[in-house]
Formats: C-alpha cells, structure tokens, sequence
C-alpha cells in the first residue's frame, strides 16, 4: 500500500463519523485521484478500487442504508416513475441481461471484451469478471443518485454542495499543476505512488511536441474532461456563490481548469470545451431571459470578461498572426486529422462490434461489461438492450424537464446542474467505454431529483452561501 492510499484510509475512517458537508467535500476532491488504488490489486483480483468509489459507498451506507432497509417513504417517493424509477428500471435490466445473455449467447456472439488490449480482434462472447464489476460500478452510480437525492431534501445541501463543487476543482487544478512541475523538474517519479492502479497508464504522451497534461489520471483525456466537467459545474452555479472571494475564487477556478484542459491536449476535453461554450451561451440566454434576480448577478461582469476576451483575441491576432500556430496545430492533429488516426479506427471497431451485438441478441443486449465501446450511447444500448436503454433516456429527458418551485435559489440551481449535465454526457458520447454514468453525474442527476421534491423551507432564505446551519455550526466547535 503506498502513502497516498495510507493518507486515504485516515480520512475516510475519520469521514465515519463526520458531517455531510464534509463527505461531499471529500468526495468531489476524490475525482481528482483517478489512478490511485487504495488497496492493492493483486489482494482484489486486479481491480482498482480508488477513492471516489470508496467514498460514494460511504456516502451510500451513511445516506441510503437505513432508508432502504426500512422502507421509508421518502426512498419509496424516489422510486416512483416521477422521479428515480425509470433508472432503476434501467439498473434491473442491465443487472437481469448480465445475469442471462453472456450465457445464453455464449459462443454465438462476437464482442471486444473490457480489458484493454492494444488494437483487439474480437472475441466469443462469455461470462467474465467484467461483467461483475461493471454491475458493481453501475449499482453504486445509481445508489449515489438516490443517496444524493435523499441528502438534496434538506436545505444546508445546496451550500455544502458550492462548497464541494469549489474544493474538487481547486485539488483538481492542484493536480495538473504537480504534474507539470514534477515534469519540468524531472521529478515525475514523486508522484507514482499515486499511479498504482492496474489501469493502463500513458503518462508520457505527447502531441506536436508538447506534453499532455494528466494530473493524476491513468491518461491525458480523464483528466481534461475532468476539468471541463468541473470548470462547467462551478461556471453554471457561479451566480450561486456569494459577492466577494467566493464568487472570486469560482471564477479564477473555473478559468484555471479550462487553462488544464487545453493543456491536456485531450480531442474529447477539447469537444467537450466546445459543448460547455455552447451550453454557457444557452444558459446566459436564459439568465437574461428568464427573469430571475439571482441568474442576473454577476452577468454583466461576465458578458464584460467576454467580450474583452474577444478584443484582445482578435487584437493578438492582428498584431502576431503566427502566435497561435502552435494551438492551431495541435488542434489539427486532435480534431481534424483524428478521423485518419489508428485510434479513432480502433474506436469505430468497439462500436460496430456493439452495435452488431444489440442485433444478434434482437435488441437484448450482451449485459453489462460484456463489450467495450467508444460511445457511452453505443454502451448503454449494446449492453442493457433497446428496453434498458429506453428507460435510462426517458429518465434523462425527466431529469432534463425537472423544476423546482421551493425558491428562487433551489430554481436556479436546479438549472445550472441540469447545463453541467450537457458537456459531461457530450463527452462521455465520445469516449466512454461503459454504460456506467459514474458518481459524478449521479451527484448530478440525485441533486437535480432532491431539489426539484424539496419543500419550501422559508423565503427569508436570501442566498444558500449565507446560510450556516445549525448542524454544521454544532459540527466546526
């Protein structure tokens, strides 16, 4: 076990017995340290348990357990088909397909399996270890959307979850920052043990001369679309964060993970940039449109940053013409020529092969973790079938649709999550290999849930960041 994964046993045997706040904290800065393991895997058959899946089962026993196990009603609410029962329809099929397909299509049905192998031919279909870890991965994403939205009922969550959203994208940020630095100095080796998970790890690449960034991801493109996930996150929940160095440090954030996932020279954080512009100037649209007092703060400032950003844009490109070539021509390799590249090739395989393998089991899918894809779409229908997949997009048009009336602030929350929802999935559609949505958007999906069912809990409520709750105020003393 190395020090790191020590470090991390510390923290989640004290986070135990500690406050909400807390455990959101530790897990939005948990999605930093994507090749960690903190348990060896030659003791748990070479999978990589790292921290954000341990802390979301944490969150899951400390949240879900006791509700579940007693049926209560508000965890019987959640899986009404209003709320959470279309994605658990979803998680009950994938669970019922993993149990029957990879056996009663075995050896009839070609699939690329989940391990990675450089340039893999495909193989027979047959019940692996994938398919179990698949399933515990897929289970806990969902248990997380409900636990999420158990926790988003009360009213301290909305200013726990600024403040968790602000500290994972600063350690984010941290990350990238060690990693270049450790670089330069050519001291790259201090940072391994946090890369002891049995991952395929590309630490080294380059592209057009520059290295990529990759904090501390297993590759350059987990860690650039981490940064635009969460650079997307604090930027839509920006109104949200009080006047002053709240709302100051979310914007120097937000700036400071674009500025890493550019670095990271990754083409699907770099789609994913393009999403988020697109998404932001859709959700300015609204905020000038829709007449609330809170999406109005701060727009003027932002409108002002851009269009200065635009002068001197253009102004740079009028007085040094060839100062951006360099970018221009990494774009060229990562977007353009991407299409001509062995990867991409590869890639197209994975999904043809599931697209091949929906058909051959008439719409059934081969279970989760059966095939591998490049296109969380292509995953989520290749591996739960047409019916797991129809659930799981009626539940994501539901989430897309939800609204809540118990005050301005949840209204406007619920709003920004629902644009975070839109670069992340946009780059998931480009290269997720599983239908497994994650503990990120579960957070996502749980928080949109819980506060579109919160009650009113009193207008004199004036912004989530003024309010210290009695709760948290007992738990700093």
């Amino acid at each position: 076990m190395t020090y790191p994964a020590f470090i991390f046993w510390i923290l989640f045997l004290k986070s135990t017995v500690s406050s909400q706040r807390t455990l959101l904290i530790l897990l939005f800065a948990s999605f930093t340290f994507g090749s960690l393991a903190v348990l060896p895997p030659e003791i748990t058959a070479g999978s990589s348990f790292v921290p954000k899946t341990m802390f979301a089962v944490l969150i899951i026993t400390r949240f879900l357990a006791v509700p579940l196990l007693t049926f209560s009603p508000r965890v019987i609410e959640l899986a009404r088909a209003e709320n959470l029962g279309f994605l658990l329809a979803f998680l009950l099929i994938g669970l019922v397909s993993t149990i029957f397909m990879p056996r009663f299509f075995a050896d009839t049905i070609n699939v690329v399996p989940l391990k990675f192998v450089r340039f893999a031919s495909s193989e027979a279909l047959q019940p692996t270890q994938a398919n179990l870890t698949q399933s515990i991965y897929l289970s806990v994403s969902v248990a997380v959307t409900f636990a999420t939205a158990l926790m988003a009922r009360s009213p301290q969550f909305p200013k726990q979850l600024l403040s968790a959203a602000l500290v994972g994208g600063v350690v984010l940020v941290g990350s990238g920052i060690a990693d270049i630095v450790a670089t330069a100095a050519g001291q790259s080796a201090l940072l391994d043990p946090f890369r002891n998970a049995s991952y395929a790890m590309i630490t080294n690449a380059e592209i057009g001369g520059v290295r990529r960034v990759v904090g501390l991801m297993p590759e350059a493109s987990s860690y650039g679309s981490g940064c635009v996930a969460f650079a997307a996150a604090i930027t839509f929940l920006r109104p949200l964060y009080p006047a002053g160095f709240p709302r100051t440090a979310a914007s120097l954030t937000a700036l400071a993970l674009i500025g890493m996932a550019l670095l990271s020279t990754s083409s699907s954080a770099y789609a994913g940039l393009a999403i988020f512009g697109a998404a932001n100037a859709l959700n300015v649209g609204r905020r000038m449109t829709g007449g609330s007092a809170i999406g109005l703060t701060g727009l003027g400032v932002e409108l002002s940053v851009a269009f200065l950003a635009i002068i001197g844009l253009l102004l740079a490109l009028i007085l040094q013409p060839d100062a951006f070539d360099p970018l221009l021509r990494i774009i060229d390799e990562i977007i353009f020529n991407k299409a001509t590249s062995d990867s991409f090739l590869e890639r197209s395989y994975w999904n043809d092969v599931g697209w091949n393998a929906l058909w051959s089991t008439y719409g059934l899918g081969v279970g989760l973790g059966s095939t591998r894809a490049s296109n969380y779409f292509v995953a989520v229908i290749s591996n739960t079938g047409l019916l797991g997949a129809g659930c799981f997009f009626i539940f994501l048009l539901q989430t897309l649709f939800r609204r809540s009336s118990a005050s301005p602030q949840s209204s406007e929350m619920v709003s920004a999550l629902k644009f975070t929802i839109i670069p992340s999935l946009g780059m998931a559609a480009l290269g997720s290999a599983t239908p497994d949505f994650e503990p990120w958007l579960g957070l996502i999906f749980g928080a949109i849930t819980g506060l579109s069912l919160q009650p009113g809990y009193g207008s004199h409520v004036t912004r989530y960041a003024d309010v210290t709750p009695y709760h948290d105020r007992a738990i700093s003393r």
